[in-house]
């Protein structure tokens, strides 16, 4: 052991390594990115493309096919959903994962060049690599700075996106600001057609000229002795002087210009969001991070620039912004929670330590291992890119007690030869020497089984990297510690380090006993057996039928509530207002609640609709009481006619609104009507089946958005020289403004919009009524030339692989496991609704959270069996053997089920499911639980190798002599891990299920092996002499 000679002989260089990896590591941990949780982002790119004013159904065929079209082949890709509603088209694309984004971005962009013959008014594709949907680390509300000024802050969108959100855009870390409500200045155009008619003009001329005449036109250059002069026609209409005096026809009477034909000014354009928070108007703000960001600074600097906007330009306009959401309260108040964990397991772990020692120099010694090894950590986490978050300091807070194993067996064994009379540095080198490869294969065992979780292809495994590379880190680091700072102290310290041995007067009896009551059972053949069979099968069993369903990913516990509606179809803008002020009115007994009330105080509330979408939300004063506010903002939904949703608390790895911890059931076909009929009764069925269950249809279960087809009759058309296309345009300009150009003022595009009086499009009858200026010059209604029928349309269309789909989104109550839901959704909505028979065309599948459910499930499954067989070729390595090895991994069955009590155990408390960091916690027990039965194993061999005893007595001896190790290692082990199982709080539900697996199994496994692996390595060895007909010893000799 040269490493250990050297270090031995060299203690000032260990202290300068010692101090340099503490310096290093703390100066790692000060540039760490910080933030809430690893980030668990799906390889998802999408696309969308605006078509102003376009309804579900032109948006699918002019924008959405197509584009599906030629996206459809494209490498890496697993699924492609889309979304045409009005006005818009959105296509999600989610790739495999490990693609290269960038690539993949290339890619659509060439594949999206294809598509040609967009409609004229729609806009180019806009494309995103990152998840249109992350979850923003802050959302903040703009509203009139008078609490009691209700007035609207819609005018103020073009202050908002020029003056507020650059500067958010600008801070370190924050890669986008979304802004929701407000309106947009346009230039309009407001037609006489009275005017039109006189002068024989039709609509469509007047946007012909418009679109001829707003042009700015570059000329390329004209030299002229020493200069170059460049040219531009600059004929764009960007004032309302300019489109005044455009000319549109010239006649007898001179021209005739805009001006004459129509009114022309600044205006806003017709609202589409719709924001209000505690009853009031307001404009909604977030910020969303980017990845590797330290949360913690990027809101101190947005908090530092609200203050500077509320004083600044804010409050020359009686405006201010508030901050409604920070997610860095939870951050702080989780991470707080893991560093006191985290104390308090190392000082118990100390506290075991002096326990058992009985010895401050040797607890100070081993107690080392735990701030050299964590701040170790640190560097290997800051050079694999990893961040300080919740997960990652749970993994520190497991190595706890883990860390010190190593240093507890190198000391033991060092003090238990120099008790036998060696001198101090032989000592050191011989004990290190005896328990190296003991300890090297319990490391790496550990490390082995952790870091191929860090590479799973599924999308969960963004969580297990973190957690793995800072547990591994420390145990590598504990190994260092064990192999030189602890040799170091002990020659150094000499006398001074006493340890009471299995041979003082207080230990001994201990020893003897379980010793003893080995040696019983290793006497008799049968007793083995049945120890061997008792501890092995029965725990098999009780395992396999007792594990409970499975979760997917842990909700956590945010502060805010979160609901998203589906209103009646149809509902326009005001109704949404009108719906917004009953919820409101419902809630407003809860804002800031006086305590005797015994109310759920809620300190903030907010409403908005986006189209066929309202959302809802709120948050707590007191977050502990976060979950009283659930049946107060669902009672609205369940009483106002009409209206129903889901509304949960949100949760920590959501992305989007309304999905988190939900189920899918697809139902595609090709005839829309068709598919929603069988979704409608599949709704049904899920109510009935799953009590207490939240479900939502996407987009809808009926054609219920209203809609007035205007068909025209092509003779009367004809005999007033009309077109189609004019009858088309008159329509629009008098319901929602005709897009004639776009120009730029002031750095914003805005829109030049040509439209009609719309005082005359008010009710739906008014329609027919709509005048129509003919080139013959007459002004004739446009029920003289159309048949106005009343019908109804999608509100939105959804497709999934190119097929129309109708989703229900089902969120089972908490107290339901996602693999229960799952299961009773196939077994009882699913399969009756087949066996009854599908209309043709129509087929089922469950996607979203069970998809990926079932991958982590299998994705964790091949890592228990691989960590088994990684487990057991290292041990293999180690005792060049494949006999040993089954010996020590036989013991695993015994920690899978007292992983399975703790978890139980845990549940008798508080609600904690397997989710798949608790299913990591049966992996990780792989790698951990062998390294008492590799101790006595390696003992065992130690004494038969080396002093010629027989099997059967160096396996009573190796008990003996390693019992108070073992307790010692599992005990500070197991109090290390209490308090991150114990104390509830802010994020503790991330990791408690973990640590209460390790725990159980830890426990259990411990006191077990004692008497399992004597009586089974016993009976193996003793076959294998039968066999092999040779003495033990001389054998191995």
């Amino acid at each position: 052991m040269n490493l250990v000679n050297a270090a031995a002989h060299r203690p000032v260089a260990v202290t300068v390594g010692v101090l340099l990896v503490l310096m290093f590591g703390l100066l790692a941990l000060s540039n760490i990115p910080i933030q809430l949780t690893p980030d668990v982002r799906k390889p998802q790119l999408t696309v969308t493309t605006q078509w102003p004013g376009a309804a579900p159904g032109e948006v699918e065929s002019e924008l959405t096919i197509p584009q599906e079209e030629a996206l459809k082949a494209l490498s890496g890709l697993e699924n492609m959903e889309s979304t045409s509603s009005y006005g818009r088209a959105r296509l999600a694309l989610t790739f495999r994962v490990g693609t290269d984004m960038d690539a993949a971005l290339v890619q659509v962009s060439n594949e999206l060049q294809r598509v040609k013959n967009y409609p004229t008014e729609a806009e180019r594709p806009t494309l995103r690599t990152a998840d249109s949907e992350d979850r923003p680390i802050t959302w903040m509300l703009l509203q009139r700075a008078d609490p009691d000024d209700l007035s609207s802050v819609d005018g103020y969108l073009e202050l908002v996106e020029e003056h507020i959100q650059p500067l958010f855009e600008r801070i370190p870390g924050v890669a986008t600001v979304n802004v929701y409500g407000g309106r947009d200045t346009e230039l309009r155009i407001t037609v006489d057609p009275a005017q039109l008619a006189a002068r024989k003009l039709t609509l469509n001329d007047l946007v012909s000229v418009l679109r001829r005449e707003s042009a700015d036109i570059s000329a390329g250059k004209v030299d002229e002795g020493k200069r170059s002069y460049t040219v531009r026609t600059l004929g764009r209409i960007d004032t309302p002087e300019k489109a005044r005096a455009v000319v549109v026809a010239s006649g007898d009477g001179g021209p005739v210009t805009l001006g004459d034909l129509a009114d022309v000014d600044w205006a806003l354009q017709d609202p589409s969001v719709h924001v209000r928070g505690m009853g009031r108007s307001a404009m909604a703000i977030n910020c969303v991070r980017e990845q590797g960001a330290n949360v913690l600074e990027v809101m101190a600097d947005v908090h530092k620039m609200v203050e500077r906007l509320n004083t600044g330009v804010l409050a020359k306009n009686n405006l201010r912004i508030e901050v409604k959401y920070d997610e860095t309260d939870y951050i702080y108040d989780a991470l707080a929670l893991v560093r006191q964990n985290l104390f308090i397991g190392g000082a118990l772990a100390m506290a075991v330590l002096l326990l058992f020692l009985r010895s401050a120099s040797a607890t100070v010694i081993i107690a080392l291992a735990i701030p050299i090894s964590l701040i170790g950590a640190f560097l290997i986490m800051a050079a694999a890119g990893r961040t300080i978050n919740v997960i990652s300091l749970a993994g520190l807070a497991f190595a706890v007690g883990m860390v010190v194993d190593p240093a507890i067996v190198t000391l033991e064994n060092i003090v238990r030869l120099r008790q036998a009379g060696l001198a101090r540095f032989e000592a050191a080198v011989k004990g290190v020497s005896e328990v190296w490869g003991a300890i090297f294969i319990a490391t790496a065992t550990t490390v082995a089984v952790f870091l191929p979780v860090a590479w799973l292809d599924i999308q969960a495994a963004q969580l297990f990297g973190d957690i793995a590379v800072a547990l591994c880190a420390a145990v590598l680091f504990s190994l260092v510690v064990s192999t030189t700072v602890i040799p170091t102290l002990a020659v150094r310290l000499g006398r001074q380090v006493s340890i009471e041995t299995d041979d003082s007067p207080q230990r001994r009896p201990m020893a003897d006993a379980i010793a003893n009551l080995v040696a019983r059972i290793n006497r008799n053949t049968g007793a083995r057996l049945a120890v061997i069979i008792g501890f092995i099968g029965a725990p098999t069993w009780l395992t396999l039928v007792n594990v409970p369903p499975a979760e997917y990913l842990p909700s956590g516990n945010r502060n805010l509530i979160f609901g998203l509606l589906v209103p009646p179809p149809g509902y326009n803008i005001d109704e949404m207002t009108r719906l917004a002020q009953k919820v409101e009115e419902h809630m407003r007994p809860y804002w800031f609640a006086k305590p005797e009330t015994g109310l759920p105080s809620m300190k903030h509330f907010f409403f908005g609709s986006r189209g066929d979408r309202v959302f809802m939300g709120g948050a707590a004063e007191d977050p502990a009481r976060v979950k009283e506010l659930l049946p107060v903002i669902k009672k609205p939904i369940q009483e106002l006619p009409g209206l129903f949703g889901v509304v949960k608390q949100s949760s920590l790895f959501e992305r989007g609104s309304g999905r988190g911890r939900s189920i899918e059931l697809d139902v595609s076909g090709r005839d829309l009507e068709t598919s929603m009929a069988v979704a409608a009764g599949l709704f049904g069925a899920v109510k009935q089946a799953i009590p207490d269950v939240q479900a939502r249809p996407v987009p809808g279960l009926s054609l219920g958005s209203p809609e007035l087809h205007l068909i025209p009759n092509r003779l009367r058309a004809a005999e007033n020289s009309l077109s189609a296309q004019d009858v088309g345009q008159a329509v629009d300009a008098y319901a929602d403004g005709v897009q004639v150009d776009q120009f730029v003022r002031n750095g914003r595009s805005v829109d030049l919009t040509l439209r009609g009086d719309p005082l005359l499009a008010q009710r739906t009858q008014d329609l027919g009524n709509l005048p129509i200026a003919t080139p013959r010059g007459d002004i004739i209604p446009v029920g003289a030339v159309t048949d106005v029928v009343l019908d109804s349309g999608p509100t939105s269309i959804r497709r999934v692989e190119r097929e129309r789909t109708v989703s229900l989104r089902i969120s089972p109550p908490d107290e339901l496991a996602m693999e229960s839901a799952i299961n009773i959704v196939r077994e009882q909505v699913m399969q009756p609704a087949i066996d009854k028979g599908l209309p043709d065309g129509v087929t089922l599948r469950l996607s979203e959270g069970a998809d990926q459910l079932a991958l982590a499930k299998e994705a964790m499954s091949g890592q228990f069996l691989l960590a088994l067989a990684i487990t057991f070729l290292l041990m293999a390595a180690l005792f060049e053997s494949f006999l040993y090895p089954f010996v020590i991994i036989i013991t695993v069955p015994l920690a899978a089920f007292g992983g399975l009590l703790g978890l139980k155990t845990l549940n008798l408390f508080v609600q904690q499911p397997l989710d798949v960091l608790t299913m990591l916690g049966f992996v990780a027990l792989v790698g951990i639980v062998v390294n008492n039965a590799i101790l006595i194993v390696h003992q065992s061999l130690n004494f038969i190798h080396h002093e010629g005893m027989k099997h059967q007595q160096a396996v009573v001896e190796s008990v003996r002599i390693r019992v108070r190790p073992i307790f010692l290692s599992t005990f500070t082990s197991v109090f290390g891990l209490l308090p991150l199982v114990a104390f509830p709080g802010a994020g503790s539900e991330l990791y408690r299920g973990m640590g209460s697996v390790i725990l159980g199994g830890l426990l259990l496994a411990t006191l077990f092996t004692l008497i399992l692996v004597p009586a089974l390595f016993s009976l193996v060895m003793g076959l294998r002499d039968r066999l092999l007909g040779a003495h033990p010893a001389a054998d191995e000799a």
